[in-house]
């Protein structure tokens, strides 16, 4: 059984004899229902969301409902009990991951998260993040929404009742420039709560970069959020894309942004054609790493790898890009360092 990102967009790649069934988009339903058929030795029943591999082919049992979010169970962290003290984002150590919110409603050429959802945005209530909260037994969560903020009533709500209720955490969270800009009041009302960090997608820093990828926004919105986010107090881990058609002066002009900005934290990806998103569909004829199947080879896809062609030389861009993040390895090194005292606190506490 396989499932995930890849599997739902382009579930033509698994259709193999070793499979025997491939779920698509939210799997927690479809999942359930599978393990339910079994038990009841029924697995020859179709199930919404699931395609299934039969004697006759491959038959997928239909669309899935719309997803009920609140009715989809948290996590049992009680089955990872002895792992839990390991888990770490540099000094955020312990760690627990949840969601509020599923999808986004932006359509950025290169990202696959709304195309997982359909292009919809699902929330929980309220209540049920707080209920969930409470049961965290760790002093730092990471929310794993893919854009929490765009509704701020909402944010401004949870924030509320998180400080109504008591629950003392310190929170890492995704949020785009512009949402940030748009709701600073919300986002200090989440500082005053915890919010110690954001993951910002800035991705691009020239105007034909961020048309490009259909972010929505423009370079002055970025410094200015940056700058934003400086004065709230929020140390600021940001992604950068690096496109394939990069020159030399184009990768100081990166790292000129970088530092002009006092990224605290800057992580780059080289731009891939993801399953399913717009870029693949756009330049899947110009894929170079192929495997004998004549299927793409999905071992370069870690966005570390070029996948289609460069400007530059492969070797040079290579060259380029590994100076890049040797420029910038101080950053990681402090959060290492933070990681490690974080670590040794941590122990000396137990």
């Amino acid at each position: 059984m396989v499932g995930g990102h890849h599997a739902t967009l382009l579930a033509e790649d698994f259709k193999i004899p070793e499979i025997d069934f491939i779920v698509v988009g939210e799997g927690t339903a479809p999942f359930a229902k599978l393990i339910k058929l079994f038990s009841d030795e029924s697995e020859n029943s179709s199930v919404p969301g699931v395609w299934k591999n039969t004697h006759s082919g491959w038959e997928f049992g239909g669309d899935q409902s719309e997803l009920q979010l609140d009715q989809v169970a948290p996590p049992l962290r009680s089955l990872c009990i002895d792992d839990r003290s390991h888990y770490f984002i540099d000094w955020m150590k312990p760690i627990a991951l949840m969601r509020t919110t599923v999808g986004c409603p932006y359509r950025c050429t290169f990202c696959s998260l709304w195309k997982m959802m359909d292009g919809y945005y699902y929330k929980r209530e309220v209540d049920a993040v707080i209920t969930e909260l409470k049961e965290i037994k760790e002093p730092y969560v990471f929310l794993v929404d893919d854009e929490p903020f765009v509704n701020s009533k909402r944010m401004d709500v949870l924030a509320d009742s998180i400080r109504e209720s008591g629950i003392q955490k310190e929170y890492f969270s995704y949020c785009r420039i512009d949402t940030l800009l748009r709701n600073k009041s919300t986002l200090k009302k989440w500082v005053d709560i915890g919010l110690r960090r954001v993951f910002l997608g800035i991705e691009g820093i020239t105007e034909d970069e961020i048309e490009n990828y259909n972010k929505g926004l423009s370079i002055a919105q970025i410094e200015d959020g940056l700058k934003a986010a400086r004065e709230l107090g929020l140390k600021v881990f940001a992604s950068f894309i690096v496109n394939p058609n990069y020159s030399k002066a184009d990768f100081t002009r990166l790292s000129r942004f970088i530092e002009r900005n006092r990224i605290d934290y800057p992580s780059f990806t080289i731009l891939t054609p993801l399953p399913g998103t717009d870029d693949f569909i756009q330049q899947y004829d110009q894929i170079t790493a192929w495997q004998s199947s004549h299927r793409p080879d999905w071992s370069k896809w870690d966005l570390q790898h070029l996948v289609v062609p460069s400007n530059l030389s492969p070797r040079e861009f290579e060259k380029e890009y590994k100076n890049l993040r040797r420029n910038f390895r101080g950053a990681y090194e402090i959060h290492q360092r933070k990681a490690i005292a974080a670590r040794d606190d941590l122990t000396l506490t137990i």
